[in-house]
């Protein structure tokens, strides 16, 4: 829309004039569009009355993107042209050089100017600029690079250098289009193949996955042995990522580590790197022998290649219960992002670091790494790194803020397929699986689980059942819980190699619904995960031990451990379900004083976390202990659906009984949410429900029935 004018019927002619590859997305869109034929047309007999002297300055206005008038003024010197050459165009009205600026007074008017002028004029224009830029500066040499038509070796190699140095400062696309025009360049079949290559890499990083599949697969076609080298296949197992072909990634990293690791044993190292990247978000449990062999390759190697080998053997060490350890090797990230940069070392960092930060309740130092990324990685443009962040990002607020954690999973899942790279998306996908089952948002939960179901892979079918166990909880139903963690073991067996860790929900439908036996069969791995692994493990364990004590003081012992050790974390989730299955406990045993303070205590957190239908079942808790909720806040938020579809017919008058016909319950229950309803809503009987009616649209009958 930009290069239209803001014209959409322009914009949809350009976008005819791109070819199929762009418009799929194999291929970046042009810097410089085709002009549809009529608007081409209209141009010519624009540029056609102009002498050489305009054309030629015209020319290096087009090629000169910046167009400061002082650099253009020095590049037509170099022609020994000035800028009165350029009075006819602008006395046309094609350019303006007010302001200290020449531009050309439509975006498309470059594009027909660079259309109507001859290779010969375009090039000079590209050299007189060069001259004014500095040869060897990167506008420099990208103007020669343009100039030239055959190879130039030197050239090649200078644009190689530049290319390295975009990528190094955070500029994958600028890299990638530098390693490209490099590419043309070169003399040599392998020299071509290693740039190609190179922009590969670079392109992958920009969320351009296609593009990098088809350089790939020209540097291939340029030269096989560097195709078949460890570079390429370290985009291979990228490729194979970003596809969701996780065992394909494994696998691949594993080949190249038997042909390269005695030769090139850092390059072996990243590579193996990237399939534990992956691994890690999906099977935890079988990351440690890669992180090992990375390790053994690269612990000697000059940094920044032992950073990553160091700190991915870190998380190996934390996967194995080796706390002390992981902490000593992991902690050498900042030093690989201060040397690497957001862009090179972050989709690494955010993937590896921050789930490590998040469990062992690090949750500030997770937030200040993300931060530094994402500012860096928006600002450059670098989608494929983004999608990390973002899924990274949503696991870290998970806990903390349901609608920023939901939020951001579904912009890096929106972002992954958008940019055809769907298995960076795993992290996000999942996170917001859970995140919305825990706010109760069945809808959403439905649609996810359905998606992660016919995927057919082990990990998402743990998400998707995971999900559904636990809204089915949030909804109070724990025999469909039960049923779902019942489906889930036929699929996965007694051990759980996945990244999910579900066994406390299981532990609870499996209470709720009698199952004890099978229950205390969970305890030993809660037990195990508590001994090594942080704060929240302590504290969900000591949770599933007081729901199944059988003596209340017990279980208030239990209790007030999983409290305790939950505060030491910023899971608000977590402590608000142990608030409120306390409560619930001391209320059942007849303690109302004790149940009301747990439980307005998980009605304040869940709240703080927007769990809203968790906040509504703490809030009826709260109500038939004798305490009260917010009044303040909406009605539809404070009442249950069934209260809110009673409460609204009984405002419009409606008996008891008439209630219960219409909505098919008995009259007792009708009392029983109406005694709730007025609780929640501080009013006096049916008079002061009828006066809040009279200001309050949610209270009032919706056209087509009661509900």
């Amino acid at each position: 829309m930009a290069v239209a004018g803001g014209s959409p019927l322009l914009a949809q002619k350009l976008a005819a004039t791109l070819d199929p590859d762009e418009r799929t997305g194999v291929r970046p869109v042009p810097e410089r569009l085709r002009l549809p034929a009529e608007i081409a047309a209209l141009y010519r007999e624009q540029l056609a009355p102009f002498e050489e002297p305009t054309r030629r300055a015209l020319a290096v206005v087009a090629v000169e993107r910046a167009s400061s008038t002082a650099t253009v003024a020095a590049a037509l010197g170099e022609l020994d042209l000035d800028l009165a050459a350029l009075e006819p165009a602008e006395v046309a009205g094609l350019v303006d050089l007010s302001g200290g600026q020449v531009r050309f007074s439509h975006p498309l008017a470059r594009t027909a100017v660079v259309d109507s002028l001859s290779g010969p004029v375009l090039r000079r224009a590209h050299l007189a600029v060069a001259a004014v830029e500095g040869a060897s500066s990167d506008r420099g040499l990208v103007h020669r690079a343009a100039a030239t038509t055959g190879t130039d070796a030197e050239l090649a190699r200078a644009l190689g250098v530049a290319a390295e140095d975009a990528r190094r400062r955070g500029a994958p696309v600028t890299a990638t289009r530098r390693w490209v025009e490099a590419a043309r360049l070169a003399d040599r079949g392998a020299d071509v193949a290693d740039h190609l290559v190179a922009a590969a890499r670079s392109a992958l990083v920009a969320g351009e996955v296609r593009w990098a599949a088809d350089l790939l697969e020209q540097a291939r076609a340029a030269d096989a042995t560097v195709g078949a080298g460890i570079e390429a296949r370290r985009i291979d197992v990228r490729l194979a990522t970003a596809a969701e072909d996780l065992d394909r990634a494994r696998t691949l990293a594993e080949e190249a580590d038997a042909a390269f690791g005695d030769q090139e044993p850092v390059a072996v190292a990243e590579l193996l790197g990237e399939a534990m990247r992956a691994v890690l978000s999906q099977a935890p449990f079988t990351v440690p022998p890669l992180t090992e062999r990375m390790w053994e390759l690269a612990s000697d190697a000059p940094t920044p290649g032992r950073w990553y080998a160091e700190v991915a053997y870190g998380i190996g060490r934390f996967v194995q219960g080796d706390v002390e350890g992981a902490a000593r090797h992991v902690a050498v990230w900042p030093e690989l992002l201060r040397a690497e940069g957001g862009v090179v070392a972050g989709p690494f960092l955010v993937e590896v670091v921050v789930p490590y930060l998040s469990f062992t309740d690090q949750r500030a130092e997770a937030a200040d790494l993300l931060d530094a990324v994402e500012a860096t990685v928006r600002a450059n443009c670098a989608a494929g790194a983004l999608v990390s962040v973002l899924g990274a990002r949503a696991l870290a607020t998970y806990g903390i803020d349901l609608q920023d954690c939901i939020a951001a999973g579904r912009e890096a899942v929106a972002l992954s397929a958008e940019t055809g790279q769907p298995g960076l998306g795993l992290v996000g996908r999942d996170t917001v699986a859970i995140a919305a089952a825990v706010a109760g948002d069945e809808e959403l939960v439905a649609q996810l689980a359905d998606e992660l179901l016919a995927g057919g892979s082990l990990a998402g079918e743990v998400a998707a059942r995971a999900a559904r166990a636990r809204v089915n909880l949030v909804h109070d139903r724990p025999e469909a819980a039960a049923a779902e963690f019942a489906l889930l073991r036929a699929r996965l067996g007694p051990e759980n190699t996945t990244f999910a860790q579900f066994e406390v929900d299981e532990a609870e439908a499996l209470i709720r619904t009698g199952q004890l036996d099978a229950a205390r069969a969970l305890l030993p791995v809660l037990a195990e995960r508590a001994a090594v692994h942080g704060a929240w493990n302590v504290g969900v364990h000591e949770r599933v031990l007081a729901m199944l004590a059988t003596d209340v003081d017990e279980a208030v012992v239990h209790f007030a451990r999983s409290a305790e050790a939950l505060a030491r974390t910023e899971n608000r989730i977590a402590q608000a379900v142990t608030e409120q299955l306390w409560g619930e406990r001391l209320r059942r045993a007849k303690r109302r004083a004790e149940a009301r303070r747990h439980l307005a205590r998980a009605v304040e957190l869940f709240g703080r976390v927007g769990a809203v239908e968790p906040r509504r079942r703490a809030e009826d808790q709260l109500a038939a202990a004798g305490g009260t909720s917010d009044r303040t806040r909406p009605t539809a938020e404070l009442l249950g659906v069934m209260e809110l579809q009673v409460a609204r017919l009984a405002a419009e008058g409606a008996t008891n009984r008439d209630i219960a016909n219409q909505l098919f319950i008995s009259p007792r229950t009708v009392e029983n949410h109406l005694g709730a309803v007025y609780r929640k809503l501080g009013v006096s009987g049916r008079p002061g429900l009828l006066a809040r009616a009279a200001t309050d649209g949610s209270l009032r009958v919706r056209a087509g029935g009661g509900g």
